[in-house]
């Protein structure tokens, strides 16, 4: 498939690594309507060619999980469950904040937790218990507190994973924010993504002294937007464009 081969040239250094974990920013299935302009879909093909090509791991909370309502997100979250890759962000159960395992040695265990701060559904969906989901504000700050103070307690290293931001410009202040609290919360490394450009990785020194790395945005791995985007450039919709 395209996608795999689109992975090919990763694969020597996915072999190297102990833990790959690819953010899946679509919803599972076919897009018959669109309930808005921007509604990401694809084939389960797409989730059961990961393995293969060295994707042991899938976060699953952002906001094009929702795209294709309670019916993409379940059928993400089978078909990824079917090709043997860890949901994190995601659960069948109702339980999608359980830290995951994405790697152990010595008896050590990495874990990650991973959600998003907004969805694109306006419908039921965007209440779903299926998918991680924590606005920016106190109560969902709260909620990521807790989260991250469950994995502490069970894990010997948590990595979070955020979605939130804006696209193609720096990591907003807000998100930041988020990340640092994250780390004060028992994070060991914070990642993020959605605006689709790299940002600067900064160290934030924790309340109790840890010196942690948050990755500000890490931009695309795979992905065709509809337009490209170049540094001088910033992205234009095509049906916006003057002929």
């Amino acid at each position: 498939s395209a996608l795999t081969n689109a992975l090919v040239p990763l694969q020597p250094l996915f072999a190297k690594s102990d833990a790959v974990i690819a953010n899946y920013e679509a919803a599972t299935g076919e897009l018959e309507k669109k309930a808005f302009r921007l509604a990401y879909a694809a084939p389960p093909a797409w989730l059961e060619a990961l393995p293969a090509s060295g994707i042991k791991a899938v976060t699953v909370a952002n906001n094009h999980a929702c795209d294709l309502d309670y019916e993409g997100v379940e059928t993400t979250l089978t078909t990824a469950s079917k090709a043997g890759l860890t949901i994190i962000g995601g659960d069948m159960k109702g339980d999608p904040w359980a830290p995951r395992t994405v790697a152990e040695q010595g008896g050590k265990r990495v874990c990650a937790v991973a959600w998003t701060t907004f969805l694109n559904a306006q419908g039921g969906c965007a209440r779903t218990t299926r998918l991680a989901v924590a606005s920016e504000n106190a109560e969902g700050r709260k909620r990521v507190a807790a989260a991250l103070q469950r994995a502490r307690s069970t894990c010997d290293a948590t990595i979070a994973i955020i979605h939130g931001g804006e696209e193609y410009v720096p990591q907003t202040p807000a998100v930041m924010n988020v990340a640092r609290q994250a780390a004060d919360s028992g994070a060991d490394a914070v990642v993020i993504h959605h605006p689709h450009i790299a940002s600067p990785v900064v160290v934030h020194k924790t309340k109790d002294g840890r010196q942690i790395p948050i990755f500000a945005s890490i931009g695309n791995l795979v992905s065709n937007q509809g337009e490209s985007w170049k540094p001088p450039m910033f992205p234009v919709l095509r049906e916006n464009r003057r002929l």
